[in-house]
């Protein structure tokens, strides 16, 4: 997994401010929607709110869209290099999410019945996975029914969400950081405003190579549906403090009324660009055309004339040959694995290496591409 850049890092910490939500399989067009008033569920989340309301994020979000509840996690289009989200297990309407890393060697979920849930993990060396061993530094005492895991692109920042008495509503989302020094996870701290609310809050997640990020919440509707918001990180944290606005206004912000207000905080159209061209990667890579390259919203190489400048003539023959070199690597790792799943277990540290290996190509391969779309459009 590519490490994730430090401006993410802020982003994650610090970003968004959302808006209103609409009629199921539409998509908002920035018009204010209350269908379905909410609650804190005591006074102590009214009371944090009023605490983390000066602190609300400002960060555009470009569209959202409303889905049947017990089914969102399919209609997040994750990019398949921020890795995968899934149904681990499902009693009635009752969920419990997974999430995947991109190499497919750890996992996240959640686990437990109709008293109390926890989260887990595991790790895969060839085609065996360890013994799932409970996230125990995250108390189940503070942080009640967790679910919806997500881990980030720098492989220790976990998102998550769950109750209990540190949240403002029903649901909350919270973050930790493995500390490897201490082989331990770190404190869960509530994300804030507007990531939550007095509502039901139930994932977050970061698509770091394009910039994209998704907020699934229950506020402003009906007990079957959610609202999948989309929106980008933002580089440096920002608030309303210059803004001047009175707490009523600040509110609207905080609790998510139109996702229009946001537009002005960034480039919509270039955002929604990305998204469309990620989606369109996605499809790219489900017909096994290695050597597409989409070089913009609008262009898609398939060939290296068709570029103008040399130096992207050549980051380009590097870009095919690191996706070759990126298949090779992931045939002779599955091909270890399932010699060592038969018994061959002396094959492990070759395992780790070809691991090491294929997270290094997939960095490379990220520069690479950065690299020559730089090269081609400053010409």
């Amino acid at each position: 997994m590519k490490k994730i850049q430090a401006w993410i890092l802020t982003a994650l910490l610090f970003a968004a401010v959302p808006a209103g939500a609409q009629k199921r399989n539409t998509t908002v067009k920035g018009k204010a929607v209350a269908t379905m008033k909410t609650k804190t569920n005591s006074n102590g989340g009214r009371q944090l709110f009023n605490t983390l309301l000066p602190a609300t994020a400002k960060v555009m979000f470009i569209d959202s869209v409303v889905v049947t509840k017990n089914d969102f996690l399919s209609h997040i289009p994750l990019n398949a290099e921020s890795g995968k989200l899934s149904v681990k297990s499902r009693k009635g309407n009752n969920v419990l999410a997974q999430y995947e890393t991109e190499l497919d060697d750890r996992r996240f979920y959640a686990l437990g019945d109709s008293t109390s849930t926890a989260l887990y993990m595991q790790t895969k060396v060839g085609n065996d996975w360890s013994q799932q061993s409970c996230l125990a530094d995250i108390s189940d005492e503070d942080y009640h029914w967790q679910n919806y895991p997500f881990l980030c692109a720098d492989g220790v920042t976990l998102f998550f969400s769950a109750t209990g008495p540190n949240t403002i509503g029903g649901r909350d989302i919270f973050m930790t950081s493995y500390d490897s020094d201490k082989d331990e996870w770190l404190q869960p701290q509530n994300y804030g405003l507007p990531f939550n609310s007095t509502a039901n809050d139930y994932l977050l997640a970061i698509d770091d190579l394009d910039t994209l990020g998704w907020l699934v919440t229950d506020r402003h509707q009906h007990a079957d549906s959610v609202c999948i918001y989309t929106f980008v990180p933002s580089q440096v944290r920002k608030d309303f403090t210059a803004d001047n606005l009175s707490k009523a206004q600040l509110e609207r912000y905080a609790q998510i009324h139109r996702i229009a207000d946001t537009w002005t905080f960034g480039d919509r159209k270039a955002a929604l660009r990305r998204r469309d061209a990620m989606i369109a990667r996605a499809n790219v890579a489900k017909t096994h055309v290695a050597t597409s390259f989409i070089l913009n919203d609008n262009t898609l190489i398939t060939d290296e004339k068709q570029l103008k400048s040399p130096v992207a003539r050549n980051l380009f023959r590097q870009w095919v040959e690191l996706n070759n070199m990126i298949d090779d690597t992931r045939r002779s790792l599955e091909h270890n694995r399932e010699r060592y799943a038969r018994g061959q277990r002396a094959l492990a540290q070759d395992i780790l290496s070809k691991e090491k290996d294929l997270k290094q190509q997939l960095t490379d391969l990220h520069n690479v591409a950065k690299k020559l779309r730089q090269a081609e459009l400053q010409k």
